[in-house]
């Protein structure tokens, strides 16, 4: 909505200071996918606003095929703020922020006390078939207190609810709207329904596995093959980004000391990738080995 707005009403935001929170998400346009048929139709009949929306939009984007790709586009304002705990300097250096427009960066230093404990195979999803059953018996292993689990994807939450609703009062994104506030497990799917604008309350334990772009969309193989090394390089770090967020979702309460499962050495990696060490430094770390992978 905020796109929309500016790209119809660019000079209402001249003389605004801009906040845009969770900056991440916006630069997750790239999961703007269009059929280049529609786009053309909109050119054509659609009504003001619509064509001076898509005659913006399509100054930046890539067409693939039948596909039209729309890089994210940066509201200019005034001033303009982008928060998030994830827009580390490698990533900012990459995003589409036109050159003449100035910009200062400022961190907020966070540290984090937790425990992390990070698996050192790589679990393809491909292989499911051969992890998931392990990826089970671990964390029921493991449950202690309160406990969280970011998903992959609707296959592996439904999977995840199905094997512990006998035993466990669960909630997840793929049965609930809503979570149960009384539930034991709480799982949900990166870039699903509850890993935005749903609030999570605090858990013990927290198990990540790792969101591949190629898995599910909006990250989608045509776009891989349409855009060049600089904007690959991009999307990889913002996935990084995404994933992370999604680990913490249940993870709010700073002075408490969380045990984190990196279920994916992907996880871990992209934990160490997107925060600065100072923030994670006192964190207990520990391995162990899921698969033979």
């Amino acid at each position: 909505m905020l796109m929309v707005l500016y790209l119809a009403t660019p000079d209402a935001f001249k003389n605004a200071l801009l906040v845009i929170d969770e900056a991440d998400s916006l630069f997750e346009q790239w999961s703007i996918v269009c059929e280049l048929d529609k786009v053309r139709y909109l050119l054509k009949y659609g009504d003001k606003i619509a064509k001076r929306v898509v005659r913006r939009l399509v100054k930046n984007c890539i067409a693939f095929g039948k596909w039209v790709f729309f890089k994210p586009i940066v509201p200019l304002a005034r001033v303009t703020f982008l928060v998030s705990a994830t827009l580390i300097p490698e990533f900012l250096e990459l995003m589409p922020i036109p050159e003449d427009v100035p910009c200062r960066t400022f961190y907020v230093k966070s540290e984090f006390k937790d425990r992390l404990v990070w698996n050192c195979s790589l679990l393809k999803w491909e292989e499911r078939e051969s992890w998931t059953p392990k990826a089970l018996e671990f964390i029921e292993a493991h449950l202690t207190g309160r406990v969280g689990i970011a998903s992959r994807n609707y296959r592996l939450t439904k999977a995840i609810h199905d094997y512990f609703q006998n035993k466990y009062e669960v909630t997840s994104d793929y049965y609930h709207e809503r979570p149960k506030r009384d539930a034991k497990i709480i799982v949900w799917t990166t870039r699903g329904k509850w890993y935005r604008g749903i609030s999570l309350p605090d858990t013990d334990v927290i198990f990540c596995f790792y969101q591949y772009p190629l898995d599910a969309p909006p990250l989608n193989p045509y776009l891989i093959k349409a855009i060049d090394e600089r904007d690959v390089k991009y999307f990889q770090l913002l996935n990084d980004a995404v994933n992370v967020q999604s680990y913490f979702r249940s993870n709010r309460i700073r002075r408490r000391e969380h045990i984190m499962y990196f279920m994916d050495r992907r996880g871990y990696t992209a934990l160490n990738r997107v925060f600065p060490r100072a923030w994670v430094r006192k964190c207990k770390r520990e391995w162990f080995r899921l698969c033979n992978q």
